[in-house]
């Protein structure tokens, strides 16, 4: 009798661990087909930003081995956000085995939740601390009006800096300054050409360059007060024509440690 009761005991320890398995694998998405480093299940961006911001994660991972992930998906299953990215991470293997390479930005655009997860490979070129600068001074701010792909196009930029050395965390922590709002600046700008206009009606010579801050006449976007908020890169082709999603293989099987930040808009 009592081994049937502990044979029993053992076989719904075994049901139940089967089961939770069963629910984990359900709770996570699986990755797009054709395999592509920018995910967005909610529709965030456009398919030429889509696209584009493709190219140039699929470029650099051709010339580092280090692969970075956009990902956009709401149904977190009542996790946080954080947690719920190291379990895709890990599932998805975001990075080269062995070197653990890769890194993970997931947006939930109906939780208004984003996180920066990173392999083990990279935790010291981009630690926790940087990961939550990248959140609260480039990602969030472009967010909060809409302009989704340029705060992510911004973020992978300065990612892959970081990863590829061209300068240090301590760097980019002393170098780094708030960034004036991409409204703020819009407005300014509209102002601009509202009183450009009326001066041209009435034949006047106007020089906006003598009367406004030099912060006014710049162009629209997220105007970064230093030179650590964005960082030009090459543009690499993704499929056959440049164009489309092929050619990518998929996550190399990285691990990841729960090293990253997490924030909100």
């Amino acid at each position: 009798m009592k081994n049937r009761s502990t044979l029993s005991i053992f076989s719904l320890l075994i049901l139940a661990s089967l089961l939770s398995s069963s629910v984990s694998g359900q709770q996570l998405p699986k990755p797009m087909v054709p395999l592509r480093l920018v995910n967005d299940f909610t529709g965030l961006l456009q398919e030429q930003q889509m696209m584009e911001l493709n190219n140039k994660l699929f470029a650099f991972n051709n010339e580092t081995s280090t692969q970075i992930y956009v990902v956009t998906f709401d149904d977190l299953q009542g996790f946080d956000i954080g947690d719920f990215g190291v379990r895709l991470a890990e599932e998805w293997g975001i990075g080269q085995q062995g070197r653990d390479n890769g890194i993970l930005i997931l947006v939930s655009p109906a939780n208004r939740k984003v996180t920066i997860q990173t392999g083990y490979g990279l935790e010291g070129a981009v630690p926790d601390a940087i990961a939550m600068r990248l959140i609260n001074n480039v990602i969030t701010p472009g967010f909060r009006t809409g302009n989704y792909y340029g705060s992510l196009d911004s973020a992978t930029n300065v990612l892959m800096s970081l990863t590829r050395g061209e300068f240090t965390a301590d760097d980019y922590m002393k170098g780094n300054k708030e960034s004036i709002p991409a409204a703020a600046v819009f407005m300014i700008m509209v102002s601009l050409l509202v009183l450009i206009s009326m001066f041209r009606t009435r034949r006047r010579f106007y020089s906006p360059t003598r009367s406004l801050p030099w912060w006014m006449l710049m162009g629209a976007g997220s105007v970064p007060k230093s030179g650590w908020g964005s960082f030009s890169s090459g543009r690499g082709s993704f499929g056959s024509g440049g164009g489309g999603f092929g050619g990518f293989g998929g996550g190399g099987g990285g691990s990841f440690g729960g090293g990253g930040a997490s924030g909100g808009w």
